[in-house]
């Protein structure tokens, strides 16, 4: 039930899987439906603020009740330690996306992002807030300069939403 609620969690925030599987309850502001990751945790070294959905929000009540005080996803052996990175490509791999069948390739936790990504776009989301939302840096130099601390958090707020709604529908 954790990976299965883990898997559904990086699918709606488009986050790395570790950041998630490392993620805490402390990091959480409810009220405001944010999830704040400090820049040490980031990739990019920059503080990123993710807007929750309603269907995020969701999970991460059924989370309360079946997870820790600390982390959000611990594996069962150790709750002080963070799900293993191989826990959710297993079973992404157990779906039928390893990649050992004609026609079907290899999938991770990780490749959602990329998908979302494409989708996101496709329905004219604005491509700064899409890169925001997955802590892209912009490979132009002039215009990283400019928009390094835009959060864009109104936009990705609709855009996460639509994008739950999106994957319900799915």
């Amino acid at each position: 039930m954790l990976t299965q609620l883990a898997i559904m969690f990086v699918i709606l925030t488009l986050v790395r899987s570790g950041q998630l599987r490392a993620s805490r309850w402390d990091q959480f502001e409810f009220a405001e439906a944010l999830w704040r990751i400090s820049a040490q945790r980031m990739k990019v070294k920059v503080e990123h603020l993710l807007p929750l959905s309603s269907k995020t929000k969701g999970l991460l009540s059924k989370l309360k009740q079946i997870g820790s005080d600390d982390l959000l996803f611990p594996p069962t052996t150790n709750r002080y330690q963070p799900m293993s990175d191989n826990t959710m490509r297993k079973a992404i791999f157990t779906l039928g996306c390893g990649g050992n069948t004609a026609g079907n390739s290899k999938a991770g936790a990780n490749g959602f992002r990329a998908t979302a990504s494409l989708i996101l776009n496709e329905h004219g989301f604005k491509s700064d807030a899409i890169e925001r939302q997955l802590t892209y840096q912009k490979r132009n130099g002039v215009m990283a300069v400019y928009t390094h601390h835009a959060r864009y958090t109104e936009e990705r707020t609709k855009m996460m939403q639509w994008w739950a709604h999106y994957c319900e529908d799915v």
